[in-house]
């Protein structure tokens, strides 16, 4: 299968493909869901840390480390799960670029796949680095002052729940645009390179999915 991906593109018929539009919005649906579902987990997470955070006014509504580190892990499990199943996701797109020439032409286009996996990574890549910041705090890790750091924790936090909610939108403006766009007009010499990059994708994925996993 992977010979396949980089092998050369072959002419498989004289006919031009055709594809319909509903093989063409299920292409979108899913490139749609594969930021979304990342971005409204990310988002939730940040919401429940704010929260948490905000509710910290005296030394006896700090929780101790291992309580802290707990409650990141239930923050982190939608996200955990919404990255997996992204990646399986970024998976089919990349099989279905490496063997079906008419699902080739549903799928979303070069440019498109790079922004989608860019909107699913961005977000959450900020919510991780709060989190660990907010740990290293607790370990003990971190010489910096105090009120500083409390600064960047929360700017960074702000930027993640931001960043998620404009995700969202995009998520689905994005694959949409890719409508527009005549099937055919997507060559396939370039299905190789978009096969790739949903492969890395899916790669990515689950390695977000893993750093979530140990971060608390």
């Amino acid at each position: 299968m992977v010979l396949r991906i980089l092998e050369e593109p072959v002419d498989e018929t004289s006919q031009p493909v055709e594809v319909s539009i509903a093989a063409r919005l299920a292409g979108c649906a899913v490139a749609c869901l594969i930021a979304l579902i990342p971005a409204v987990a990310t988002s939730y997470g940040a919401y429940q840390l704010t929260k948490l955070l905000r509710g910290m006014k005296d030394a006896e509504s700090v929780p101790n480390a291992a309580a802290m580190a707990s409650m990141l892990s239930s923050f982190n499990l939608p996200i955990i799960i919404g990255f997996a199943i992204c990646a399986v996701l970024a998976l089919g797109f990349a099989l279905v670029l490496a063997t079906n020439p008419r699902l080739r032409l549903a799928s979303v286009g070069l440019p498109c796949t790079i922004a989608i996996l860019f909107m699913a990574a961005w977000p959450a890549l900020l919510l991780w680095n709060v989190e660990t910041r907010v740990l290293d705090v607790y370990k003990m890790t971190r010489r910096d002052d105090m009120t500083a750091t409390a600064q960047t924790i929360a700017f960074l936090l702000f930027c993640a729940f931001l960043f998620g909610l404009l995700t969202q939108a995009a998520s689905v403006i994005a694959p949409l645009t890719s409508l527009l766009i005549k099937p055919q007009s997507r060559s396939d010499p370039l299905a190789p390179r978009r096969a790739m990059v949903w492969l890395f994708g899916a790669t990515l994925l689950l390695v977000f999915s893993g750093a979530y996993v140990i971060v608390a």
